[in-house]
């Protein structure tokens, strides 16, 4: 008697398991390759090893990420290692975040609100930081200018929707700088960012916005406020990401460049891209050069 063959869905459903297997070699090896440019950019912030092992969990516990072109993934492992934060998903200073973009998958480095913690502690400026979110009926009074205060007494129960977000920051040998942000304005910070966008296009709310809207409400009060503290530049590189993100542009921010060397394209642009940092290290590395991107759409993947 013949062996009973498998059924057509599951000999499918193996071969695309191979295929994504494959896939993921491929791109974990061209990781690895690039532990020279790594090296470069971290200096002694970061232990190279240790961040391409967490690229690779981070990696293979987002499937999605493991369909972006390589050379995404690469570029958001060296801007994250160049700006010296971790791609930790749990201490959450930094992350690689899919996004669509003209059909296909592309990766993106967006630091935590940990990580802009972090880049503001190291200016050797900042003593600390402190940020919180404004409910109904806490007691909350705020101004600026030369008379400058700030004063948040949280209700003990029964607090309503959120009204604010603020962060404070506390400068060594003394003095303070603070940012408050009213809903409206947090609203529309939260109507830039794609991934809102797409997630309410397609009723999908998924985001961190519509899962962790809190600590979304004091990321963006710790992001305005970088602006404005003192910072090494590669905290205000960190600071460029998401406004370039949220403006629909694509950053080649090739690590051990200086800022003069980083490239900003629109991603929805058609045609050939300028030639970048990362098109050289795929040259180093003898990969390809993804082709040029054919249409408008732009969508992110997963959340962002």
């Amino acid at each position: 008697m013949a062996a009973a063959r498998p059924p057509a869905n599951d000999t499918k459903a193996r071969a695309q398991q191979l295929t994504e297997r494959d896939r993921r070699h491929t791109l974990f090896d061209l990781i690895t390759k690039s532990e020279d440019q790594l090296k470069a950019a971290a200096g002694k912030i970061l232990d190279v090893r240790r961040q391409i092992q967490l690229a690779r969990t981070m990696i293979s516990r987002n499937p999605t990420l493991g369909e972006c072109t390589p050379l995404s993934i690469v570029n958001g492992i060296l801007q994250a290692t160049q700006l010296g934060l971790e791609l930790d998903g749990i201490i959450g200073h930094a992350y690689l975040v899919p996004f669509k973009n003209h059909g296909r998958y592309e990766a993106q480095c967006l630091p935590g609100y940990r990580g802009y913690i972090l880049l503001m502690h190291r200016s050797g400026r900042v003593q600390g930081i402190h940020m919180d979110v404004v409910r109904m009926g806490d007691r909350f009074a705020w101004q600026k200018g030369t008379s400058k205060f700030l004063h948040h007494r949280p209700l003990d129960t029964g607090r309503g929707e959120l009204t604010h977000a603020y962060a404070v920051v506390h400068y060594r040998g003394g003095g303070n700088d603070f940012e408050v942000l009213p809903r409206e304005r947090v609203e529309a910070l939260r109507a830039r960012s794609p991934a809102w966008r797409w997630a309410e296009a397609n009723g999908r709310p998924d985001t961190p916005w519509h899962t962790d809207e809190e600590v979304m409400w004091k990321k963006s009060a710790v992001r305005q406020l970088a602006k404005i503290v003192p910072l090494s530049p590669q905290a205000q590189h960190a600071a460029l990401l998401e406004d370039y993100h949220d403006a629909g542009l694509s950053v080649d921010l090739f690590a051990g460049a200086s800022s003069d060397d980083v490239i900003v394209t629109e991603v929805d642009a058609g045609g050939e891209k300028p030639a970048s940092k990362s098109d050289q290290l795929a040259s180093d590395l003898g990969g390809e050069k993804p082709p040029p991107p054919t249409d408008a759409a732009r969508e992110p993947g997963a959340e962002g």
